[in-house]
């Protein structure tokens, strides 16, 4: 009976201590796409964008991440001579996996690095004349950013951050430069 309640109370214990490294948070800001749109009569590159991202931290300062962030969308017209405007818009998301870095400074503030991969998708929507067509490309692309944290309590912290990725289309780089304000919730 001993060891059947030492093995339990060993195993509350690792479970508790595995806990309190778990942390999740979401953020929401401007996406500013960053590609090629000359020949078109309008280009707008800027977009709401919004990121969800979990993590385990193994030290207090090294964590391994997992997230999501949708890029918004970036729309354009493009001038066909005697027959009008074909409007378009370029839609992204990502679904990534990376490693953090932590360091604290000062009172209660914190600055992070993330580098890792994600999968990112990149979608292409056209419509005019009565028509309208849409292509998508998937690539596997690095995802990088940097950020400062004012912890509210032991738990919950403000966050301001840049995150930055980028993917194929069509044979064009598109980069995404995302910069969000949102919060972490630590378990």
């Amino acid at each position: 009976m001993k060891k059947i309640a030492f093995g339990l109370a060993a195993f509350a214990l690792s479970a508790a201590a595995f806990a309190q490294n778990i942390y999740v948070g979401g953020a929401v800001g401007q996406a500013r796409y960053d590609f090629d749109c000359s020949g078109s009569s309008s280009c707008d590159k800027n977009d709401t964008g919004a990121k969800v991202f979990g993590g385990y931290k193994f030290t207090p300062n090294i964590a391994v991440e997992a997230s999501y962030a949708n890029f918004g969308k970036a729309k354009f017209g493009v001038p066909v001579p005697g027959f009008g405007v074909v409007n378009g818009d370029l839609k992204g998301e990502g679904f990534g996996a990376g490693v953090a870095f932590f360091a604290p400074f000062g009172n209660d503030f914190s600055g992070v690095a993330r580098l890792g991969v994600a999968s990112n998708k990149f979608k292409l929507s056209a419509s005019g004349f009565g028509a309208s067509a849409s292509q998508s490309e998937t690539n596997t692309e690095a995802t990088y950013g940097l950020g400062v944290s004012y912890n509210l309590t032991k738990q919950v912290s403000i966050d301001l951050a840049w995150d930055g990725t980028r993917g194929k289309f069509q044979g064009d780089t598109v980069k995404v430069n995302m910069f969000t304000l949102g919060a972490t919730y630590s378990f």
